[in-house]
């Protein structure tokens, strides 16, 4: 099982950060969750190489990083508590 962490770079003052959390489940099926400062998304793909490539291609327009896992929890963390204080005010 495979997994990567991304982080997009802004290329202007109007672009959000997005972090990337890419696992291969099986040869078949890779998970993406996808985390911004106010939202989680999680989506099915297909095949773990050609995902991060898109992310890093595509989706980021070739201005992304590698992240430690801990830098990837921390983002997570944060925003679920966000998530989870307007659910429980």
């Amino acid at each position: 099982m495979r997994t990567i962490y991304l982080k997009s770079i802004p290329t202007n003052s109007f672009s959000q950060i997005y972090y990337y959390k890419i696992v291969e489940i099986d040869k078949t099926t890779t998970m993406t969750m996808t985390v911004l400062k106010d939202s989680i998304d999680i989506d099915k793909d297909e095949e773990f190489f050609d995902q991060v490539s898109f992310i890093k291609n595509k989706q980021c327009e070739g201005n992304s990083v590698e992240i430690t896992n801990d830098e990837f929890n921390e983002i997570y963390n944060r925003t679920l508590s966000k998530i989870n204080n307007v659910f429980i005010a």
